[in-house]
């Protein structure tokens, strides 16, 4: 009985063994889904009912191995299935027939496409405004006292305009053509400007007067706006995951930042439009900051102004460290130069007062320091560094002391004999789960494509010995927050970031790129671009102060790789085949090498 048990133990142990394995097998790889299988003709993008510009781009997909037709014209099918047909439309209806064939079995598709080549129609007009445009703008404006506010305004040709109870708008006589056409015929632009003070926005001094003869109607500017006294200040704190913006603007990958800021950092309204705070940092410097990342603070609060002391700078771990202690906590900004190669730390509302910087001889990365009072209230110190890449720096505040983490550079002794075990790399593979990223014409899907090949890069960093963490290891979504913080959390000496693209003409566009925020990283990007283009694929070309989350950090060289377009039919041939995939990873490999026997 008992030798029983011992046989069934041991069978256990071998099966969940068995198991750990396979686990573990499965960890280390990830196949793309297939899409499903095209089995009738179909357009996926261009046919519309109406159009307004001429040239148009029609693209289909059809079971792999058909032959197409476009009104009688043999069209290239892809691997995929995937055509596409490019036409100069005439205007009226023009009619479209697709044919395909595979084995015998015919399909057809046959549609028209009007194409309206009248210019733009305007209503007729009239007295009242038919925009107002003020700037700043917004529905809730904040404005110091004493700053411009501007406006501009599309209303009937030849009339008087006037707001503030008579200070008068100037038409626009010279207006171009263009945008005469833009904003239609009888029609002119106005503007105006005037320096605000409490006094002008008080009552309904804000509406908007238009007078054309004996005609005189008033019409209100629906704004909110608070007017700011120099003598009262509103005074902002930030939060944890502050950040600096560097205007107001914003695109799909939100505004130009500047850089993050620590938490408890008091700063002074000077502005707003909406949700955006403008903030003072000196007295001829200003940013933008989101006011869900900040707390209002109650009237009677301003921000510091301090004087420094002696500071230090030594080596703490991976790190050389420079510490400048300070009475309070105040708002900075740092960036990158390439050459030489340093960083610039400007501290405002801070005069220097230190009379001595202790530097210790076992600093390793930092070559020198210097400090420059370059306004009464921003003092700016320059970090000269010893080699020719900057491998990431930390900026935080420990108490009310600043902190400037300048990191060591890695042991690349090895890397030579293809040794690269001291080195540990972060992946992230774009998308994931219901956040799928673009999707290709014939159905391949960017998040699969990213995953699997992350995974590919994984398997060829870690023969070269290097340790591989990864943001995404499976098919889910993780958020762009959870990813910085693992990428902080586990100190990689590279972060490499792995999308595909989309846009543009499906024909005649596509290509590879790679993307960096900080110019100290762009080294990184050019060697990783320069190896892909020596593959039969386009130059998209290489992309500097992106906005990509992911290239944000600092604390390590950062690359976006956009691989090639899901939307590209001459991409999406080349991005559904493994094969394919794997070569444009050991491409990235031999970029990467390159970067890192450049920096010996």
């Amino acid at each position: 009985m008992m030798k029983t048990i011992h046989i069934l133990k041991s069978s256990i142990t071998t099966l969940i063994a068995i198991v750990a394995c396979a686990a573990s097998a499965f960890s280390q790889t990830y196949t793309a889904p297939l899409p499903q299988p095209i089995k009738e003709l179909k357009v996926s993008r261009g046919r519309n009912d109406t159009v307004i510009n001429a040239a148009h781009v029609l693209v289909g997909v059809a079971p792999k191995g058909s032959k197409v037709w476009v009104n009688k014209n043999e069209v290239k099918v892809f691997k995929t299935g995937s055509f596409g047909y490019e036409s100069t439309l005439l205007p009226g209806p023009n009619m479209f027939i697709i044919d395909s064939e595979l084995n015998g079995k015919k399909e057809q598709l046959a549609f028209s496409i009007f194409y309206n080549d009248k210019p733009k129609s305007f209503p007729p007009v009239g007295l009242a405004p038919e925009s107002v445009r003020l700037s700043p703008d917004g529905k809730d404006i904040w404005i110091m006292e004493g700053d411009p506010l501007q406006i501009r305004v599309v209303a009937k040709e030849g009339a008087q305009l006037s707001w503030f109870n008579g200070y008068p708008l100037y038409e626009l006589k010279e207006a171009s053509d263009q945008s005469r056409a833009q904003i239609g015929p009888g029609r002119s632009i106005y503007q105006g400007i005037k320096r605000i003070n409490s006094a002008s926005i008080s009552g309904e001094a804000l509406k908007l007067t238009i007078t054309e003869g004996n005609d005189i109607r008033e019409y209100p500017i629906e704004r909110m706006i608070r007017v700011l006294s120099p003598d009262r200040p509103v005074t902002v704190r930030t939060r944890n995951g502050a950040y600096l913006n560097e205007s107001w603007g914003t695109d799909r990958l939100g505004a130009s930042k500047i850089n993050f800021l620590d938490s408890d950092i008091c700063l002074q309204v000077i502005g707003k439009t909406d949700a955006l705070y403008k903030v003072r940092l000196g007295s001829n410097h200003s940013a933008y900051i989101p006011e869900n990342l900040v707390e209002l603070l109650p009237e009677g609060y301003y921000p510091p102004t301090s004087l420094t002391v002696n500071w230090t700078v030594e080596t703490s771990g991976k790190f050389d460290v420079l510490t400048i202690p300070l009475p309070a906590r105040h708002p900075y900004t740092i960036y990158q130069e390439a050459v030489p190669n340093r960083l610039v730390v400007d501290l405002y509302s801070v005069a220097n007062n230190s009379n001595w910087i202790t530097q210790r001889f076992n600093v390793k990365e930092v070559k020198s320091i210097d400090m420059r009072q370059i306004a009464p209230d921003v003092l700016r110190y320059v970090i000269d560094l010893k080699d020719k890449a900057s491998w990431g720096y930390i900026v935080e505040y420990s108490g009310n002391n600043l902190v400037i983490k300048v990191k060591h550079r890695p042991d690349l002794s090895k890397i030579e004999k293809g040794d690269w075990s001291d080195l540990t790399f972060a992946l992230d593979a774009g998308h994931g789960g219901d956040v799928p990223g673009a999707i290709s014409p014939s159905g391949y899907v960017e998040q699969h494509q990213n995953l699997a090949m992350s995974y590919m890069l994984k398997e060829m960093l870690e023969k070269h010995g290097a340790k591989v963490v990864m943001t995404r290891p499976e098919n889910k979504f993780v958020e762009m927050a959870d990813r910085k913080k693992f990428v902080n959390d586990n100190q990689p000496d590279l972060l490499i970031s792995i999308h595909c693209n989309a846009g543009g003409n499906p024909l005649h566009g596509g290509g590879t790129s790679t993307y960096y925020k900080h110019i100290g990283f762009r080294p990184l990007s050019m060697t990783i671009l320069a190896r892909l283009l020596e593959l039969p694929i386009r130059e998209y070309g290489n992309v500097g102060n992106f906005n990509f989350s992911l290239n944000a950090p600092t604390m390590c060289p950062n690359v976006l790789v956009e691989v090639l377009y899901m939307s590209a039919l001459h991409d999406e041939e080349l991005i559904a085949d493994p094969a394919f995939q794997r070569t444009m990873m050991e491409k990235v490999i031999l970029g990467v090498e390159d970067f890192l026997r450049g920096n010996f």
